[in-house]
Order: structure tokens, then sequence, then C-alpha cells
């Protein structure tokens, strides 16, 4: 899912929800293949599980924010995990076939269980396609109200998205 493959197979700042949607359900994510052919693990393990550890450290007061941070980042954003999840956890998924959830604290936890097929491929693409549209919605909502990146776009990528 990177920016080396066709259009269909990154997944791009603008991309509205059901877009990432369909194109995380359509990326590799064999049952127990943690290898790097399983994109959807690794947007899980390079993109989603740091931001989400970062998230974890902010609460707990562990790093600060800076000065140069926009004003709706300074308050304190939830991991990607349930309201019930214990603290410290950085990832919570559902099981699609019982809706019990199960909280991880590491990736090596997420990968083991993928690996033996506690997590399903179902399951980790729901988690990801909920934490992608996520973190991009305020990208999504500022360029909906700025001009100015539309124009830029606009000029840049003249006839590619409008």
């Amino acid at each position: 899912m990177s920016s080396s493959h066709t259009a269909d197979a990154k997944i791009e700042f603008l991309d509205d929800p059901d877009t990432v949607r369909r194109k995380i359900e359509e990326a590799n994510c064999q049952p127990k293949d943690i290898s790097s052919n399983n994109g959807v693990l690794g947007l899980l393990l390079d993109v989603i599980l740091p931001i989400s550890q970062m998230r974890v450290e902010r609460l707990a007061g562990n790093i600060g924010y800076n000065s140069t941070e926009p004003a709706n980042l300074l308050k304190p954003q939830s991991p990607f995990t349930s309201p019930c999840a214990p603290r410290g956890s950085i990832l919570t998924i559902h099981n699609a076939q019982n809706g019990h959830p199960t909280h991880y604290y590491t990736y090596k936890q997420v990968e083991r269980h993928y690996a033996v097929g506690i997590i399903t491929p179902a399951d980790l693409k729901c988690v990801v396609i909920k934490a992608l549209n996520e973190l991009l919605q305020p990208i999504r909502d500022t360029y909906a109200n700025s001009l100015e990146w539309q124009s830029v776009e606009q000029e840049a990528y003249p006839g590619d998205r409008f």
C-alpha cells in the first residue's frame, strides 16, 4: 500500500471513508500471514500503532505537546481502543464473529494472535479502516473548508480529482 503502487493500492489523505474502506478491503491480507506481503498488517505496524502509542503516552503525561501544534491537537486524543480498554493498551480489536473485544499493548501481541488465527483478516481490516478514517477526517475537513487548499490542488493536479 505504498505510493509506488497504483492509486487503488494506496491510501491518499483526501480519500473519502468509503474509498478507504474499499481499498483496505481489497488489500492483501491473507489469514495468518505476518510477512511483509500483508499490507494491512503493515499499516497497523507502521502507522496506526505508533500513533496510538503516542496518544497513550500523552494521556499518561509522559510526552507533551509543543507550541507549534494546532489547538485541536492540544486536547488529549484517545488511542485506538474501546472505552472499556485497560489503561495503557494501544489497540482494541473486536472479534467479528462474537463481538468480544481483545485489548493489546504491543504489536507483537497482535502479530501472535494474527499468526494463529485468533485475529481474522476481517477483524484486522475493520480496525484499520476505522483508525485510518479517524486519522484522515480532520485533514478532509480542513481541505473541505479551505478554498486555498482546493485551489492549490487544482493547480498541482488539474483534472485529477474533480
